[in-house]
């Protein structure tokens, strides 16, 4: 520890990150950090008492923001009812702080780099980033520096350009008209990917070029075949602390049923201890478990097939936090019931319906043309940064809400 205490190059960079978002955000930060140290020392206090407890703090520690949002201290993570800020000032950053915590507990990796890394508020944007600190920072090259930076130029694109221009539709969720429903939950899959994986390539773009190894949160997921490999894909820092916690042990003992069962179950409760969220698990939990039975028969492309619709699906109970209006939209869905006004037709109108579909096909492009489907590469080699970064500056809106923001 006191070799770590004597390698100030980690604490210098991430102190000078601490210190630019202070001032952003002095209110927010300030109470929030308060907490995190609280936590980080009750942890060690924990692990003193009990030096073989690191697995129960873990099991804690994803649950503790489960337990907030059933009390009130932090919203319910449907992306689209709160905005940029959506919980209480002490809880600022709490749900991605604990995840990485937990993980950190988890791995015995709470060292002192670690946590001076894990105090960094950057990252709250983006999710539980598994990381790891080399043990001095990597040298600074142009060659390096053009990786990053189209890292970087990718993620403002996906957030700032083309995930904005799906916000017209948000309209469509108060409706339940069946072809309403139908397209919003379509249109809102994606716009949650571009501005959430876009969030995760600026904040991992910036992390790497402190020298900090990082995750890609986010593997081409429309490049899935079936709805198992697209879980795979999506939000894999917390799919793998999922994988870890709850899979792995769980189907060890009790088979692959209630593994999957118990991972998509936990999953929810983190992000809201709701009805809504536990039917939401229930839900993916028989998505996952149908793929899996069509896969073991050689029924690959019923899997294919039952892929894209599963998560649209998925999406519609994601996106809504009122049950009730949750079983209209469905039932409208089942029995596609088309009799209240449609929003779509009414006030968004063809020409925006275009562009949204653009946007998509955008999105969809490397795997229906089989571009690429690892890296990004596509977007990120020969003209492409430039055309995006040409993008950036003629279209950027900075008013896009972070969907997992400051949770």
């Amino acid at each position: 520890m006191s070799k770590n205490l004597l390698n100030l190059k980690p604490l210098f960079f991430f102190s000078f990150t601490w210190a630019i978002t202070y001032f952003l955000v002095p209110e927010f930060l300030f109470k929030s950090s308060l907490l995190w140290l609280l936590v980080i020392g009750l942890v060690y206090l924990m692990q003193g008492i009990f030096p073989k407890s690191n697995k129960l703090i873990a099991y804690i520690l994803f649950y503790s923001t489960g337990v907030l949002t059933f009390f009130g201290l932090i919203k319910v993570l449907t992306g689209i009812d709160y905005g940029t800020i959506n919980s209480v000032d002490y809880f600022w950053g709490y749900s991605f702080f604990s995840l990485s915590l937990s993980y950190l507990v988890l791995n015995s990796k709470l060292n002192i780099k670690n946590i001076i890394f894990l105090l960094n508020p950057i990252r709250f944007f983006t999710g539980p980033i598994l990381f790891s600190l080399s043990s001095r920072l990597k040298s600074v090259s142009l060659r390096r520096i053009s990786t990053i930076s189209t890292w970087m130029i990718l993620g403002i694109f996906f957030a700032y350009v083309l995930a904005p221009t799906l916000k017209v539709f948000f309209s469509l969720k108060t409706s339940t008209n069946a072809i309403d429903v139908l397209f919003f939950s379509f249109i809102y899959e994606f716009y949650v990917y571009l501005n959430f994986a876009g969030l995760s390539f600026l904040v991992m773009g910036f992390l790497r070029s402190l020298g900090v190894s990082c995750i890609n949160n986010f593997n081409s997921p429309f490049s899935a075949t079936n709805i198992i490999e697209y879980w795979q894909r999506w939000h894999i820092g917390l799919s793998r602390l999922c994988k870890t916690l709850f899979y792995e042990p769980v189907k060890k003992r009790f088979g692959l049923y209630l593994a999957v069962l118990a991972t998509f179950l936990s999953s929810a409760m983190w992000h809201g201890i709701t009805i809504n969220f536990i039917i939401w698990g229930l839900f993916h939990t028989a998505a996952w478990l149908i793929t899996y039975a069509l896969l073991k028969n050689n029924y690959k492309i019923l899997a294919t097939l039952f892929f894209l619709p599963a998560v649209i699906f998925g999406r519609l109970i994601f996106s809504e936090s009122n049950t009730e209006v949750l079983f209209q939209k469905i039932t409208s869905l089942i029995f596609f019931n088309t009799s209240a006004p449609s929003v779509l037709f009414n006030h968004i109108g063809l020409g925006k319906m275009i562009i949204g579909l653009i946007v998509i096909f955008v999105v969809l492009a490397k795997a229906i043309f089989k571009i690429d489907n690892h890296s990004y590469k596509f977007y990120r080699k020969g003209w492409m940064p430039i055309i995006l970064l040409i993008s950036i500056l003629l279209f950027v809106v900075d008013d896009n809400i972070v969907i997992y923001g400051a949770r």
